[in-house]
Parts: C-alpha cells; sequence; structure tokens
C-alpha cells in the first residue's frame, strides 16, 4: 500500500470515528434531556475536529453532509428515518449544514497557513544551518558534501554528486540519501557514471523507483 493510499485510508477512518463518537455523545446529552440546537453544536465540532484530524476539505464536505443526515436520522422526529414533519426542519438542516463546512473550511485553512509557516521556519533554519556549516568546511570536497547533505534535508531529495577531476571527467556519483531511504541500493552503469542524467532513479528495499537529484560540481 503506497503513502497516499494509506493517508486516504486514514482519513476516511478518522472521519467515521469522529462521527460515532459524536453521534454516541449526542444520544447522551438527549437522554439527559439536552435541547436539540446543543446536539447540533456537537455534530459542528465534528466537523471540526474532522477538518483538524484529515489531510483534504473533501473530508470536512463530507463530514458536514454526514453529520446533516445523522442528525436528521437519530434526533429530529420520526426517528430512524430520514423524514421530518416539522417544515421548519428543513432550514435547520440548511443552517447547520452552512455553518459546518464554513467553520470547517476555516479550521482547513488555519491548518494550512500552520504547515506553511512551519515549513518557511525549516527552510530558514537549513539556509541558516548550511551559512554556518560552509564556513566551517576546511576545503573544496568539505564544501560539496556539506552542500549536498544540505541539500538533501531542504529538498527532501535523495542526492547524487559529482565534481569535475582532472581533464574534465567526473567523479564516480556520491550518494547522499534521504533519513527514510537507508535501506537502498543504487546502480550506475557507465555510461551514467561519466556522463549523469537529470532523469536518473533509486530504487529502494521495496523496488520502488524514485526520482534523484543530480548535481554536477564543476570546478575551476
Amino acid at each position: 500500500m503506497g503513502k497516499a493510499e494509506k493517508m486516504k485510508w486514514q482519513n476516511i477512518i478518522w472521519t467515521i470515528v469522529v462521527l460515532i463518537g459524536t453521534t454516541i455523545l449526542g444520544e447522551v446529552f438527549h437522554l439527559m434531556g439536552f435541547e436539540a440546537s446543543n446536539i447540533i453544536m456537537v455534530y459542528i465540532l465534528c466537523v471540526l475536529l474532522t477538518a483538524v484530524l484529515t489531510a483534504n476539505r473533501v473530508y470536512t464536505v463530507i463530514s458536514s453532509m454526514l453529520s446533516v443526515l445523522t442528525f436528521n436520522f437519530f434526533f429530529t422526529e420520526p426517528v430512524f428515518t430520514f423524514s421530518a414533519y416539522d417544515t421548519g426542519d428543513t432550514i435547520t438542516f440548511l443552517i447547520m449544514f452552512v455553518v459546518a463546512f464554513i467553520a470547517g473550511s476555516l479550521a482547513v485553512k488555519i491548518k494550512m497557513q500552520a504547515e506553511q509557516s512551519a515549513a518557511m521556519a525549516y527552510r530558514t533554519k537549513i539556509l541558516l544551518e548550511t551559512n554556518q556549516l560552509l564556513q566551517q568546511a576546511e576545503n573544496v570536497d568539505g564544501i560539496l558534501d556539506e552542500t549536498a547533505k544540505q541539500l538533501v534535508k531542504l529538498l527532501e531529495r535523495t542526492v547524487v554528486c559529482y565534481h569535475e577531476e582532472r581533464c574534465g571527467q567526473l567523479s564516480i556519483g556520491e550518494l547522499f540519501l534521504k533519513s527514510d531511504e537507508k535501506n537502498v541500493f543504487l546502480y550506475l552503469s557507465e555510461k551514467e557514471k561519466k556522463r549523469p542524467s537529470g532523469l536518473m532513479k533509486i530504487t529502494n528495499n521495496r523496488g520502488r523507483e524514485q526520482p534523484i537529484l543530480v548535481i554536477v560540481f564543476v570546478g575551476t
């Protein structure tokens, strides 16, 4: 199962679990004699939690729709049906959906902004760290190594580094792995050793091919 497929199922499971938990809590409130408006607020909270726990706005929309249907099914007369005796319930359902959707969308937006701020702070940290490491490097090889290592962190890509040797020939590629790719192997043909390509790929221990970044340092 790929990472995207795994994330998809995690989002679906979170959406279902939060909705079930909210319905149970709503039933407890109903047995305690709380008004329907209090149960509606619980379902709005359900949508907010779904927005925070999942990675896509689609699940917020789905949660909003399911919250309205579940509230109608369990807490609106006649219960255990999707019908409603009171004509005003239709307006209630519509308002509930709109409020839940807007609240969930705002939660998703805040979450995305927080992730972007964290990513920007991380990139700034890497650049400052790179500046310090390059100043501490003792020779050209040290500068090249530190540059490649920092590119791995910054771009989250495996890097193959070449540098120019005598007579304009390129050295054999030096591999710099991401932290989650320790168990990988790289095959370089004789042609690739001499003339590296930007389309080279790396094969991990699960047999999956992953693109890598090729860096060629030309000396003077």
